[in-house]
């Protein structure tokens, strides 16, 4: 029987597009999202607690999920449903990105839906609560231009594990008696 020809992986093409040239010098880090008078924490509890209001539920009736990472959900009511929260501080955005374990959850049980809250900063603000059910349904996935490289601690490499520092410098061969 004829051998079948075994595949020789493609490596990926090179962009085709040249990359930026860095300017001499570099340049200087800028936050650009400013000044707040808020932390990200205390605009998370707001729209927690706005899903709250719109839906009819307390603390008791919908837990606190954030502490538990990797869960795939922010908050669960009563009725073991699971939200998943995401919050904006402006205007209400069009694109929302999901972790691994959120859309796991989702695709896993119709007790999934995402709120999307927005219109929280300014004197003027007026905040929107968006109910999304049943979401990677609804929404159309985008891809972005990120690619991920797993296997770090296996590749050849160099690795310089660090001290902490001490107070004193350290001493010379020469200076030990």
């Amino acid at each position: 029987m004829p051998r079948k020809p075994t595949k020789t992986p493609v490596p990926p093409k090179p962009p085709t597009s040249t990359p930026p040239v860095p300017r001499p010098g570099g340049a200087e880090l800028r936050d650009s999202a400013g000044l707040r008078a808020y932390t990200d924490l205390q605009k998370e509890r707001l729209g927690l607690d706005l899903a709250r209001q719109v839906l009819g539920s307390d603390a008791q009736e919908m837990i606190d999920l954030r502490a538990q990472r990797g869960l795939g959900a922010d908050a669960m009511d009563e009725l073991k449903q699971f939200y998943e929260l995401k919050v904006s501080a402006g205007q209400e955005p069009d694109e929302i990105k999901l972790e691994d374990s959120q859309i796991r959850l989702a695709m896993s049980t119709e007790k999934f839906f995402l709120v999307v809250v927005s219109g929280l900063e300014g004197e003027t603000a007026t905040p929107r609560v968006r109910i999304i059910a049943n979401p990677v349904s609804q929404l159309r996935m985008s891809q972005r231009s990120e690619v991920r490289f797993s296997g770090v601690r296996e590749s050849h490499s160099l690795v310089y594990d660090l001290r902490p520092q001490t107070a004193e410098p350290p001493r010379r061969p020469e200076d030990i008696e």
